[in-house]
C-alpha cells in the first residue's frame, strides 16, 4: 500500500537532508525511487508466490 503522501514527505525530507550535506536534491529522490521500486517489485514477487 503506498501512502502518497508520506512518500512525497519522506523523499522532500531526504533530499534536503543531502543537499545539507552538498548532494543534489533530484539524486537523492532518485536514489530512494529506486529503492522504492525494488521494494514494490519483491514486495508483489512474494504475493504472487502465495
Amino acid at each position: 500500500v503506498v501512502q502518497t503522501a508520506r512518500y512525497s514527505e519522506i523523499l522532500d525530507k531526504r533530499a534536503a537532508q543531502g543537499v545539507l550535506c552538498g548532494m543534489d536534491a533530484d539524486f537523492i529522490k532518485s536514489i530512494y525511487e529506486h529503492i522504492h521500486e525494488e521494494s514494490v517489485r519483491q514486495q508483489m514477487e512474494f504475493m504472487n508466490k502465495q
